[in-house]
C-alpha cells in the first residue's frame, strides 16, 4: 500500500472516529465528570495558549501505568472540542502503540503529514492545532519529532503521555522547552474527591509541606485550621473515614479501582505489574529473557520483606533458589534500575558519608502501597496481625508521598538513618535535618527523640494514629496518618 495513502487513511479515520469514540469511552468508564487535579492544570495552560501565551505548548506527562494518563488525554480532547469549540479537524489524537502496528507508521511522518497536507503547511497563518500523543514510549524518536515540531510551528500545541521513562529520554535542549507534569497515583485527598465528590481545601498540601519543613508555631496553627475543615467534611461522608482510609491504603491510589470489588482491584493491579514487565522493560533498554523470568520473583521478594532487610546478595541467592537460575548481582541491579525508571519502585539510601552508609543496603518502596498489598495477596502472603499490616503499608505510603514531593521541584533529600532504634526517614533540607517516624497503634516518641539527639535536630515528625489531630509534644510534631495522606 502506498505510504501516502496509508497516512491519509489513518489521519482521516482518527479525525472521523475520535469524537464519538472518546465520548463512549468516557461514558462507559464513568470518567466524564471525574477530573484529576492535573487536568485542571492542563486546561489552564491551554486557555493561556489560546489567549496568546505560546511559552507553554510542549507538555510531557510521564507516569506509571494505571494512573489515568489516557483518560486525561481523552478529557483534554473533549475539553478542546466541546468546551473551547476547537474544530475536531484541528485536534489530532494518536496512540503510538497502535500507530507503530498500523503499516509501520511513526510519529514523525504522521505528524508532519497531518500538518503539511491537512493544513497546507501554513499553520502559522491559521488557527492553532493540538496534537495529543498517548503511549509515546513506543516511538524511539518521539523527542526529536517533538523538538522539530516545536521549533517549526508556534501554532502547534503538543501533549505527550507515556511511561515514566519518558523524562529520562529528554535531552537538556528539549528540557528547556517542555513542561513536565508527572501523573502519580492519587493521594487521599484526590481519592476522596474523585470517588465520592468530597471537596476539601486544596491548599492543605502546601500547608502540610510548610509544617514539615518549617516546624514553627505559625505553620502548625495554619495546618491545624485546615485540618479542622477537612474533618468537618469527613462528617458529611456516609462512610467510616477510618475504614475508607484503610481501603485506600490497601487498594486505592490508582483510579481504576473505584468501580471494582477488592478482589478485582487486586487482579487489575497484578495485571498492571505484568504489563510493566512485558511492555515497559524492553523500550528502556535491552533485557534478556532470563531477566524477564527473574523480574516477577524479584518484585515478590521485595514486597514480602520490610525495607532494610534485603541486600542485593540476599535477593540474588533467594531468586537463584526459586527460579533455578544463576543470576548475578549485575542482573539484579539492572532489573531494579528498570523498575525504578518505570516508577514501579524507588529507593532510599542511608544518610551520611563514609563506609558506614556505603555498606548499608538501599531500601526499596513501591510507588503506591496497593502494589505491595496486591503482591502479598497474589503470592499467598498472609499477615494476620492487622496492626502490623497497616504499619508496613503506612510506611510505604509515607515514603511514596515524600518521594513524589520532589517531582516538580527539589525540596529536600530523602534518606533513612543508618543507626539502630532511630526514625524511619530523615529529610535533608540543605540547612537542617528532620527525622520522620511512621507507625500504627500507640506509637512512642523515642525513635524520633533519639534521632533528634543523634543529629542535633530542632524537631522531628511522628506520622501515626497516636493522635486524632496535629499536635506538638516537646520537640516532636505529631501528624495523623489520615491528615498526612493529603500531602
Amino acid at each position: 500500500m502506498d505510504g501516502r495513502i496509508t497516512m491519509e487513511n489513518y489521519i482521516q479515520r482518527q479525525i472521523n472516529q475520535s469524537p464519538k469514540k472518546i465520548e463512549r469511552i468516557l461514558e462507559r468508564t464513568k470518567t466524564e465528570n471525574r477530573h484529576r487535579y492535573i487536568f485542571n492544570e492542563i486546561t489552564e495552560i491551554i486557555d493561556n495558549y489560546i489567549n496568546g501565551n505560546i511559552s507553554q505548548r510542549f507538555l510531557v506527562l510521564p507516569g506509571i501505568r494505571g494512573t489515568g494518563k489516557t483518560t486525561i488525554l481523552h478529557q483534554t480532547y473533549e475539553y478542546l472540542t466541546k468546551t473551547k469549540n476547537i474544530n475536531p479537524n484541528r485536534v489530532f489524537l494518536i496512540n503510538t502503540e497502535l500507530l507503530t502496528s498500523y503499516a509501520n507508521l511513526n510519529l514523525n511522518s504522521i505528524i508532519h503529514f497531518f500538518i503539511e497536507e491537512y493544513h497546507d503547511g501554513h499553520i502559522v497563518l491559521e488557527e492553532p492545532v493540538f496534537i495529543l500523543v498517548d503511549e509515546t514510549q513506543y516511538d524511539k524518536n518521539w523527542e526529536k519529532t517533538a523538538k522539530l515540531i516545536y521549533n517549526e510551528n508556534p501554532d502547534v500545541f503538543m501533549i505527550f503521555t507515556g511511561s515514566s521513562a519518558l523524562e529520562l529520554e529528554i535531552s537538556a535542549d528539549s528540557a528547556r522547552r517542555r513542561d513536565k507534569i508527572p501523573v502519580n497515583p492519587l493521594n487521599f485527598q484526590e481519592y476522596l474527591e474523585l470517588k465520592y465528590g468530597l471537596k476539601t481545601p486544596h491548599n492543605i498540601q502546601k500547608s502540610l509541606i510548610e509544617l514539615i519543613l518549617n516546624g514553627d508555631e505559625e505553620s502548625i496553627k495554619k495546618a491545624q485550621q485546615l485540618e479542622s475543615k477537612i474533618y468537618e467534611k469527613f462528617q458529611t461522608l456516609e462512610k467510616s473515614i477510618d475504614k475508607e482510609w484503610e481501603h485506600y491504603l490497601k487498594y486505592g491510589g490508582l483510579p481504576y479501582e473505584f468501580d471494582l470489588e477488592d478482589y478485582f482491584a487486586e487482579a487489575r493491579t497484578i495485571e498492571l505489574i505484568t504489563r510493566v514487565i512485558k511492555a515497559d522493560i524492553d523500550p528502556i533498554h535491552s533485557t534478556q529473557y532470563n531477566s524477564k523470568l527473574i523480574a516477577p520473583h524479584l518484585l515478590r521478594i521485595i514486597a514480602s520483606q520490610r525495607p532494610g532487610e534485603l541486600s542485593q546478595n540476599k535477593i540474588r541467592e533467594t531468586i537463584n533458589q526459586s527460579t533455578h537460575t544463576k543470576s548475578g548481582t549485575g542482573t539484579i541491579s539492572q532489573i531494579l534500575e528498570t523498575f525504578e525508571k518505570t516508577r514501579l519502585l524507588f529507593h532510599i539510601e542511608a544518610y551520611g558519608g563514609g563506609s558506614k552508609s556505603i555498606r548499608k543496603p538501599w531500601q526499596y518502596y513501591f510507588i503506591q502501597p496497593c502494589i505491595k498489598h496486591a503482591l502479598w495477596s497474589s503470592g499467598g502472603i498472609d499477615i494476620h496481625n492487622k496492626q502490623q499490616l497497616l504499619g508496613i503499608l503506612s510506611e510505604n505510603l509515607v515514603a511514596s508521598l515524600l518521594y513524589r514531593l520532589n517531582d516538580r521541584r527539589k525540596r529536600f533529600e530523602l534518606y533513612y538513618p543508618p543507626g539502630k532504634g532511630e526514625a524511619d526517614f530523615i529529610l535533608n533540607t540543605y540547612n537542617k535535618l528532620i527525622p520522620i517516624e511512621v507507625g500504627i497503634g500507640k506509637k512512642q516518641l523515642k525513635q524520633v527523640k533519639k534521632t533528634n539527639q543523634n543529629y542535633n535536630c530542632k524537631y522531628g515528625i511522628l506520622i501515626s494514629n497516636r493522635t486524632e489531630r496535629i499536635t506538638k509534644e516537646e520537640d516532636v510534631i505529631c501528624i495523623p496518618l489520615k491528615t498526612f495522606s493529603f500531602i
